[in-house]
């Protein structure tokens, strides 16, 4: 709901979601950190055959779409991947507030696959790879996590691009790349068969600073995904008892305990669809789930799974909730309540051997917090010097004056509350505590150094209280400025007895230094420096246009040197495969892929995730030849050519337009020339043709067979929404 979107509203971890649907209901709200809860995450899921049985509703792909949901107003990116003995889908980190609803779809309708082995290291390595790209090195102030679902042991056939053995040796490889990245890796074992090694998911999360948990069966996976919920946003929660579906419409209680709460998420989810979902406020008013409204934002499962409501700012009080479910259905409803709220410590006020600190609290766009529920609920505590001084304020009190001993303090607060896990600490503020007795005034910085610049910043002001301690007893001061050298040619100063503060002004460039000293009233003097460097405004000038033109030239000779990418006419090119017999029926359609306008080379198996439309297809094509789509690799030659790489394989024989190669063979395509791959084994034979589209004059597909005489050019697919999904 972009309307509430705010600066600071960053709000959710990655499994914020995950943990709801499952059964997750805070009895007050969790207090939020406004820039704590942005996560780059990448799932990583096993798809292999044995999930079939494992998690046969496919819950853990309902579960991530809800965390989308949930996050709808949250700057958190989520990218997946499924993995088997290779590579089945990947999704690079993606923007869930542009893109929720794409990457939905995307995620519900991924499958399991049915004879698929599992190279978990495999699956890690490309979901390290997507973070390398997109998030590691500063690329993103998200923090980077993984979470790792799998039900089996790494296990690999012949058919498998490398052995059991190589596996596993790749998988000691990433737990160190993650561990010296500071990149926790979450593991989840759904063992329903009794065969897994817990040890390898262990040592993974063990190594990365993160949590393992073992499941036997899906329906216990709400509590382990509580638990890492709760790790990553230090939350609370409970739930509702579950409630049986008698078929009509039923209604129950939603309370809302508190009118701070900023965000209120119900989840209503069951094994089969419900439906007729209604809010009705405690004031009466009526809030349907056919859409969205000022007060709430409502989604759903593509799978029907679950429905998500949002309820911003809403009401305290009680709120009924009406659904209808499948009569025998058991439905579980959570609520999630969200408190964006930070403690802010105030400057401190001294007077003489006392110090008066007052407290408030803001949401996540800077404003106050004033409930007194809330307020009273909390015990907030001063610490000082490292825990030396610890003094707790009284219930309900915001301000409050402190005796110390005379001294520096570096102090801040911390909160607690039965709502609140641990606790909560405030920004931190410095201040000195003197004695008021015979105090002399004392130097604290001997020098103050000022930079001006002639024309843009002239006049600059020093406070004596940034440069010497004293008391109000002290007062008046009196101020001097030494006479020795020739300051006077460069800079004046103006002494401001009622802002106890010097004015420097400039007069010319150059840099000189004068004594400055002050006397108190009881007779006591302080002494500091003034040291003044003054820059013309005309030499910075021409200084930043020097740079502004070197920058401009070597841009353009960056551009003038850079490798050539693709652009039209040369962004699209056909492809045409041919299966074996006892695969033929999943010979796809003739296609014709469109390649996304980038730099970087990618892969073929790249290309097929572009291309949704084509992509199902493709993949159930090239699952016996995976390693083919994954080792084949795209890039532009020049705006003409596209090169293309085909891999070696010691288990097919391979041939380039009828030429066999021993290693990885290097080819081009245009609107002249095509190449013919392919891959024997045994009595099996592989072909495919790639191949550029033509193009005429104007810009517009011409016949395939214009330069591909006498072939079939069979039915062909133009790929191109308009969506770039990668």
């Amino acid at each position: 709901m972009k309307m509430f979107k705010k600066s600071k509203a960053k709000l959710f971890p990655i499994l914020l979601a995950i943990a709801v649907m499952f059964g997750v209901l805070p009895s007050v709200g969790v207090y939020a950190d406004a820039e704590s809860y942005d996560y780059d995450v990448v799932f990583v899921i096993d798809s292999s055959g044995s999930m079939l049985k494992a998690d046969p509703d496919k819950l853990a792909l309902s579960a991530a779409n809800l965390f989308i949901d949930m996050s709808e107003d949250s700057d958190t990116y989520i990218g997946y991947v499924m993995f088997t003995g290779q590579i089945v889908a990947q999704q690079p980190l993606t923007d869930i507030e542009t893109f929720s609803n794409e990457l939905k779809r995307a995620i519900a309708n991924s499958d399991y696959v049915s004879n698929g082995n599992t190279d978990i290291a495999l699956g890690l390595e490309k979901a390290y790879d997507i973070l390398e790209r997109q998030s590691l090195g500063g690329k993103s102030d998200r923090k980077p996590v993984v979470i790792l679902l799998s039900d089996g042991n790494t296990d690999l056939g012949a058919s498998d691009s490398r052995t059991t053995g190589e596996s596993l040796a790749a998988l000691e490889v990433m737990k160190n790349k993650f561990a010296d990245a500071e990149v926790p890796v979450f593991t989840i074992g759904l063992n329903y068969d009794n065969s897994m090694d817990i040890n390898e998911l262990k040592s993974i999360s063990d190594m990365t600073g993160a949590l393992m948990q073992e499941v036997k069966t899906a329906g216990e996976l709400p509590s382990v995904l509580r638990n890492i919920f709760g790790h990553l946003t230090d939350a609370k929660s409970t739930s509702l008892d579950p409630i049986e579906a008698t078929g009509g419409l039923q209604t129950v209680t939603i309370p809302i305990a508190n009118n701070s709460i900023y965000k209120a998420t119900i989840t209503i989810s069951a094994k089969d669809k419900v439906t007729d979902v209604s809010l009705e406020s405690p004031g009466g008013d009526v809030y349907g789930d056919s859409g969205k409204s000022g007060k709430l934002s409502v989604n759903k499962d593509p799978n029907d799974k679950y429905v998500c409501l949002i309820l911003y700012y809403p009401e305290m009080g009680d709120w009924n909730l009406t659904f209808k479910g499948t009569a025998g259905d058991i439905v579980q409803i959570d609520l999630l309540s969200v408190y964006e709220i930070q403690l802010v410590l105030e400057d401190p006020i001294v007077s003489k051997d006392q110090v008066t600190v007052s407290w408030h609290l803001e949401d996540g766009s800077g404003n106050k917090v004033d409930d007194p529920d809330l307020i009273d609920g909390l015990t907030v505590t001063l610490h000082a010097n490292k825990n030396s001084v610890v003094e707790e304020f009284p219930s309900g009190s915001q301000s409050e004056t402190f005796t110390l001993a005379p001294g520096n303090y570096d102090a801040y607060l911390t909160m607690e509350s039965a709502s609140i896990k641990g606790t909560k600490k405030s920004n931190s503020k410095t201040f000195t505590v003197l004695s008021v007795k015979d105090i002399e005034i004392e130097t604290i910085q001997p020098s103050a150094e000022i930079k001006l610049i002639t024309l843009f910043n002239t006049k600059k002001i020093v406070y004596h209280n940034e440069m010497i301690s004293y008391e109000p007893e002290h007062k008046p001061l009196e101020t001097d400025f030494g006479t020795a050298g020739n300051w006077r040619d460069y800079y004046g100063l103006d002494y401001d007895r009622s802002g106890e503060c010097i004015e420097i002004t400039a007069v010319k460039s150059g840099k000189e230094g004068t004594l400055v000293t002050v006397t108190a009233a009881n007779g006591s003097s302080a002494e500091f420096y003034i040291n003044v460097s003054i820059t013309s405004g005309w030499l910075i000038i021409g200084a930043a246009a020097a740079v502004l033109l070197l920058i401009a030239v070597i841009i353009l000779l960056v551009i003038s040197k850079s490798k050539p990418y693709l652009d039209d006419p040369l962004r699209d090119f056909l492809i045409q495969v041919n299966l074996p017999d006892h695969e033929i029926e999943y010979t796809p359609p003739e296609a014709i892929m469109r390649l996304e306008h980038v730099k970087a080379k990618r892969t073929l198996q790249s290309v097929f995730n572009f291309n949704r439309e084509s992509t199902s297809a493709y993949n159930n094509a090239f699952n016996s030849i995976g390693w083919l789509a994954s080792g084949t690799v795209l890039c532009a030659k020049s705006k003409r050519e596209l090169s293309i790489t085909v891999p070696s394989n010691n288990r097919f024989t391979v041939r380039v337009d009828g030429r066999k190669i021993s290693g990885a063979y290097t080819g081009l395509l245009s609107k002249k020339r095509k190449m013919t791959v392919e891959l024997i084994q045994n009595d099996d034979i592989y072909q495919i043709i790639f191949g550029e589209e033509a193009i005429n004059d104007y810009g517009g597909q011409t016949d395939w067979n214009d330069w591909n005489a006498g072939g079939d050019s069979g039915n062909t697919v133009q790929v191109d929404d308009g969506f770039d999904f990668l």
